[in-house]
């Protein structure tokens, strides 16, 4: 089988144990970028600009692709699903708004 179409294959999958994969490897990712975003931001002004850029967008890409193409294969309520998606949303809105704040105080912590 053609590399692309197996990765395509993994990218949108149609059964629940990879689906569920996915979405582990990204919270783990997520949980670690929590903490290193806000040390870059802090300590590594040159790239705040940077950091703010990828929390504003990539997270709307994740919650986009995990409605689109992880949810069919989870096999789970649709209440459930965005009760998580609403969870994760508060989250990201909190350590966007972190950063946001750390921005236009160029980073001044008093």
């Amino acid at each position: 089988m053609n590399p692309i179409k197996k990765l395509l294959r993994w990218i949108s999958p149609t059964s629940k144990p990879n689906a569920i994969i996915i979405q582990q490897v990204m919270g783990t990712l997520a949980v670690i970028a929590i903490p290193l975003s806000l040390y870059l931001a802090l300590s590594k002004p040159n790239y705040r600009t940077l950091v703010l850029f990828a929390w504003a967008v990539f997270p709307s890409i994740w919650f986009w692709y995990e409605y689109f193409c992880l949810y069919p294969a989870l096999e789970t309520s649709l209440d459930e699903f965005k009760h998580g998606q609403e969870l994760s949303r508060n989250i990201w809105a909190g350590v966007l708004t972190a950063l946001v704040a750390l921005e236009i105080g160029k980073g001044q912590l008093h």
